[in-house]
């Protein structure tokens, strides 16, 4: 299994389950953002890891701050170009986010670039 269908069965946790699985749910979101604050530290020491800034993009995509994952993308994306995926993913993320003119108008501006 890749990182990106990791990333995607965490993000469809189903939290309706028993107070066992919520238990675990918490468990992961912990452990998730603990990874996050290591990502943010090795990226304040290396800010040119790719494989951090990836990992960070993907660990944000499972917490779903919107704010945070478009800084994260967007940092990405100033030190290095995008492969095609992680481009399609961030506007794939930011077109379930819509909530108005202004993010469709900050989607179309990801297409220009």
């Amino acid at each position: 299994m890749s990182n990106g269908e990791d990333v995607e069965e965490m993000a469809g946790v189903d939290s309706s389950g028993s107070s066992e699985e919520s238990e675990e749910e918490e468990r992961d979101l912990t452990e998730v953002l603990n990874n996050i604050a290591d990502y943010e530290k090795t990226l304040r020491e290396n800010p040119y890891s790719y494989d951090t800034h990836v990992a960070l993009v993907r660990a944000r995509v499972v917490v779903g701050n919107i704010g945070k994952l478009r800084s994260s993308f967007d940092r990405m994306s100033k030190a290095f170009p995008l492969t095609e995926e992680l481009w399609l993913n961030w506007i794939h993320t930011e077109c379930d986010h819509v909530e108005g003119k202004e993010d469709v108008d900050y989607i179309i501006e990801l297409f220009e670039r």
